[in-house]
C-alpha cells in the first residue's frame, strides 16, 4: 500500500490555498486528506494547513463506530485547528476551507467529507467511478462556521443545510441532508481511492476525463501522485489550458489483485 499527494497554485490565484497531506496517522492507519481555503477570507492557505493536520491528529483519535462518527472528527478536527490560529493571532476566518479526509482502518476504506469536492475510486478492471460534491447556492459549508454560532446560523438560514452528490457522468444530483457526509468501500475491491478539490473542474475538459487523466499513473512507487500530475499540468499548458483554481489531489494505492 501507498499514499501520495499534490497540490499547485491555479491561474486565478496569488497564493495556492488547497493543501494535501498523505502518510500514516498515529495508529498506524494510512491517511490522505485535502483542504481548499476560500478565496474570500484571509490567510486560508494556513487555515488550510491548520484543519488538514489537525484532522490526521483527530482521525487517529476518533473510533469508527461512534455515534455521529463524521460529525465528531470535524468538530475536533476544527477545535484543534482553532487553536493553531489563535497562538498566530491570525483572524477566525482563516480556518474557512473545506475537508476530505480518507482513512484506511482494517478492511474498509473511510471517507469523511466537510465542503464541496471529489471523491474517486478505480476498481481492480480499471473501471472509473467518482462523486462531485457541491451545494445548490455555490457557497460550500466550512466546518470553521461552527466556531461561530452567528456565522453558522447566517450560513443556514442563507444557503440551507443540504448539499448535492452527483455520480459519475449521471445527470441527477440527489440532496443530501447535513453539513458532513461518511462514506465508506470495501478496500478489497478497488485498486486506488482517492479525494480531490473542486479545482479539478475548472481543467476545460469534462471532469471524467479530468479525472482519467490525474490517475494514468505508470507506476506506484515513491511520488506517483506528484509525477502524475505535474506531466498533467505541463500537458495542460502545452494545450492552453491554465486551471484557474487551485488543484489538490491525495490517493491511497491499494494494491493489486
Amino acid at each position: 500500500m501507498n499514499t501520495d499527494h499534490y497540490f499547485a497554485i491555479g491561474k486565478s490565484h496569488k497564493v495556492c490555498q488547497d493543501y494535501a497531506y498523505s502518510g500514516k496517522n498515529s495508529a498506524g492507519n494510512h491517511v490522505v486528506v485535502v483542504s481548499d481555503g476560500c478565496s474570500a477570507s484571509p490567510d486560508t492557505d494556513f487555515g488550510a494547513r491548520f484543519l488538514v493536520r489537525s484532522a490526521v491528529i483527530c482521525g487517529a483519535q476518533t473510533k469508527l463506530g461512534t455515534p455521529n462518527y463524521e460529525e465528531v472528527l470535524i468538530r475536533s478536527a476544527i477545535w484543534c485547528a482553532s487553536q493553531a490560529h489563535t497562538g498566530l493571532r491570525l483572524l477566525p476566518q482563516c480556518l474557512d476551507a473545506t475537508i476530505l479526509y480518507l482513512e484506511v482502518i482494517d478492511d474498509e476504506v473511510v471517507i469523511v467529507t466537510a465542503g464541496d469536492g471529489i471523491i474517486f475510486a478505480i476498481d481492480h478492471n480499471n473501471e472509473l467511478e467518482y462523486w462531485n460534491i457541491e451545494y445548490p447556492s455555490g457557497a460550500p459549508f466550512y466546518p470553521s462556521y461552527l466556531l461561530d454560532e452567528k456565522r453558522y446560523d447566517r450560513y443556514i438560514v442563507e444557503h440551507g443545510d443540504k448539499s448535492l452528490i452527483q455520480y459519475g457522468s449521471e445527470s441527477t444530483k440527489l440532496e443530501h441532508e447535513g453539513m458532513f457526509h461518511l462514506s465508506t468501500f470495501r478496500k478489497d475491491n478497488y485498486k486506488f481511492i482517492g479525494v480531490a478539490s473542486d479545482g479539478v473542474l475548472t481543467c476545460d475538459m469534462p471532469m471524467k476525463e479530468t479525472i482519467k487523466q490525474l490517475t494514468a499513473f505508470k507506476n506506484t512507487k515513491g511520488d506517483f501522485v506528484k509525477r502524475r500530475m505535474r506531466r498533467f499540468l505541463k500537458d495542460c499548458a502545452k494545450n492552453n489550458i491554465d486551471p484557474t483554481d487551485d488543484i489538490s489531489m491525495a490517493v491511497v494505492h491499494l494494491g493489486e489483485n
